[in-house]
């Protein structure tokens, strides 16, 4: 994940985060039905909508770029941070869209940081 100053002016940020798959996986996906592949596509492009990202996604799949740009205007710690969770719920839906299009589990849950233990029998 990188944070870099906007091209076209100096007054905001691009949060910006970049997953390349490896050759083995985007030939199982131009291996893929036509489809299929579209389906594919259209639930990663859905899903970083729905987030409120920027995205670019390379039609084998081989790169895709998630970001966000955010103003000095609206800038505080809450939304910087939130912008930044954004971006990596943004990486995290690619990898488990494509995971489930070839039937491999979901990964394994995380622990939270804080919270309250769940008692015992739950």
């Amino acid at each position: 994940m990188a944070l870099g100053m906007l091209a076209t002016s100096k007054d905001g940020i691009v949060i910006q985060m970049g997953l390349a798959l490896e050759q083995t996986q985007t030939e199982q996906i131009a291996q893929m039905e036509v489809q299929d592949r579209n389906n594919l596509l259209f639930d990663v492009r859905e899903g970083l909508l729905y987030l409120g990202l920027q995205y670019n996604i390379q039609p084998n799949f081989s790169q895709i770029i998630i970001e966000s740009t955010l103003y000095f205007e609206g800038l505080t710690k809450n939304e910087l941070l939130g912008r930044i969770h954004r971006v990596r719920d943004g990486g995290i839906l690619c990898i488990d869209k494509i995971l489930r299009a070839f039937n491999h589990p979901p990964p394994a849950p995380t622990q939270a940081r804080i919270g309250f233990p769940t008692p015992p029998g739950r």
